[in-house]
């Protein structure tokens, strides 16, 4: 009985898109690795500074929005415990964190669950700069301030 040549060639491409898959599969694997290692020290430094006041170890994720990268940390904390003073510490810690990295992202996203299951989110954007800024050219509306040394 003779078999046709076209199951031959359907079995090929399928054993070729079965190759393929398992190798983006494993490349995905691998990033989502690398990127979760690259979070640990956000992770860690969040729980270490607030774990009491959490039911459960922060989470951390890092997510592209319309090109611009976002660190989320979503948090899920005690009853009566101040979310916006949690949101705060949790953002500056992922900031300090992420200072000295070469991928900074745009945005620190701190969330924590919502009652109508919407998250209630705090954005933080990266900290001001600590160093003086120098003084404009021209009239300003504002006199001129001396630094007195100590």
């Amino acid at each position: 009985m003779a078999v046709p040549k076209s199951i031959y060639v359907i079995s090929a491409i399928g054993f070729a898109a079965v190759l393929v898959l398992g190798w983006m599969m494993q490349s995905l694997v691998k990033v989502q690795q690398q990127s979760k290692s690259a979070l640990d020290p956000i992770r860690n430094e969040i729980n270490l500074l607030i774990e009491k006041e959490l039911t459960t170890p922060a989470v951390v994720e890092q997510q592209e929005v319309d090109g611009k990268r976002i660190v989320v940390v979503k948090l899920d904390a005690k009853e009566g415990k101040p979310r916006p003073r949690l949101a705060r510490i949790a953002g500056q810690a992922a900031w300090r964190t992420l200072s000295g990295s070469k991928t900074q992202p745009d945005l620190v996203r701190v969330q924590f669950p919502g009652t109508d299951g919407k998250p209630e989110s705090y954005e933080t954007t990266p900290p001001k700069s600590t160093q003086p800024t120098p003084p404009t050219q021209g009239p300003s509306s504002t006199p001129p301030t001396e630094v007195i040394p100590p």
